[in-house]
């Protein structure tokens, strides 16, 4: 039975080639399917590269990982990039204990991960 008391949002921006996933609230296992949802979604759009965007997250479970994992999984098999973005204090020790660091590229800002897939970047003149 879902809970519903929990908060969770999640909203996809296509910007380019590029997909902009943020998600905040709490990720746990009601949210799972919501996100598998998402994905499918996404991957039917043929979008490869991500940035997941965790401005706003209060809490992510196991099972939330492991969603982050196969999400890494299925881009990569397509030949795609996944980042994460603002993991802030509170979850990137999380991700250093679970070594989930070594296979996410993590950024602590939008602005930074953007530029590391070429957007942003100021032309020379």
């Amino acid at each position: 039975m879902a809970q519903t008391d929990k908060p969770f949002h999640q909203q996809a921006a296509i910007e380019g080639d590029l997909v902009v996933w943020r998600v905040s609230g709490v990720v746990d296992d009601d949210r799972i399917d919501e996100l598998k949802i998402e994905l499918s979604r996404l991957l039917q759009l043929d979008r490869r590269e991500v940035i997941v965007d965790f401005a706003g997250l209060q809490a992510i479970t196991s099972r939330g990982l492991g969603f982050l994992i196969t999400l890494q999984k299925e881009i990569r098999s397509r030949g795609g990039r996944l980042a994460l973005v603002n993991l802030g204090a509170r979850f990137a020790p999380l991700f250093e204990l679970t070594r989930l660091n070594r296979i996410f590229e993590i950024f602590l800002d939008m602005e930074t991960a953007k530029r590391s897939y070429g957007i942003g970047r100021k032309e020379k003149t």
